[in-house]
C-alpha cells in the first residue's frame, strides 16, 4: 500500500485549498476515519469539499456548521453519509436538485432501485456481485429503463460502492447497446460495461 506523503501534500496551497482541507479534516472528525488511508481520502471527497464550498459562498464555518448538522441527521437516523449526501441535502432544501427515489415490484415487496437526481437516474452497485460477468455487462429493471425515458432522465449513472468510480451511458445509448433478457426470477435489461463512460476520479458515495 502507498503510503501517504503529507509534507508533499502541504507544500503550495493555495487559500482555496486551505479551505476544502479545513472541510475535510472536520468531515473526517466527525466520522471518526482519521487519517490512515492519507490523500487518497482526500483525492476522494475534495471534489464534494469544493461543491459545498460553493454552496455557501466559500464561507468554511457556515459549511463546516452544515456538515455538523447532517451528521446529527445521519446519527438519528442510523444511516450512513457523505460529504455527496451533504451536498445533496443542501441543493434538496434550497430546491435546486428535486430527487425521485425509484422501487421495483418483487416477490418479497418493493425494492429500492436507485434515485433521480435532476436528469440522471443514480444507482450503487457492487462490481463483484451486481456484473453480469459472462456479458460483462452492468443491468437495470427494463421498466424502470421504461419509466425514465417518460421522466425526461438523460443518463445512468453508475457508481462502485468499493472503489466510488462511476460510469455513465446516455438512455439512448443504453436502449441502443443493451438487450433485455428473462430469466425464471423475472426480466433484465444488460448494458455491457464497454459502452459505458468510466470515471477515473474516486469520489464519495451516495447513498
Amino acid at each position: 500500500m502507498k503510503k501517504a506523503n503529507y509534507g508533499k501534500h502541504k507544500k503550495m496551497k493555495t487559500k482555496e485549498d486551505n479551505r476544502h482541507s479545513a472541510l475535510l479534516y472536520h468531515y473526517l472528525d466527525l466520522k471518526k476515519m482519521g487519517l490512515t488511508t492519507g490523500s487518497a481520502i482526500f483525492k476522494k471527497n475534495t471534489k464534494r469539499a469544493k461543491d459545498l464550498l460553493l454552496l455557501f459562498d466559500y464561507d468554511v464555518d457556515k459549511a463546516r456548521a452544515y456538515i455538523s448538522k447532517i451528521h446529527e441527521w445521519a446519527r438519528a437516523n442510523n444511516t450512513g453519509y457523505s460529504l455527496e449526501t451533504v451536498v445533496e441535502k443542501y441543493r434538496e432544501v434550497k430546491g435546486e436538485t428535486p430527487f425521485e427515489d425509484v422501487f421495483v415490484n418483487t416477490p418479497s415487496g418493493k425494492r429500492f432501485h436507485g434515485r433521480i437526481i435532476g436528469k440522471d437516474f443514480n444507482r450503487l452497485f457492487d462490481f463483484e456481485k451486481d456484473v453480469m460477468h459472462i456479458f460483462d455487462a452492468l443491468s437495470i429493471h427494463p421498466d424502470v429503463l421504461e419509466s425514465l425515458g417518460a421522466k425526461k432522465v438523460n443518463t445512468l449513472v453508475y457508481e462502485e460502492k468499493n472503489t466510488h468510480t462511476k460510469y455513465s451511458i446516455s438512455i439512448k445509448d443504453a436502449l441502443e447497446k443493451g438487450w433485455e433478457k428473462s430469466f425464471a426470477g423475472g426480466k433484465t435489461f444488460y448494458i455491457p460495461l464497454k459502452f459505458w463512460e468510466q470515471e477515473s476520479q474516486e469520489q464519495p458515495k451516495l447513498i
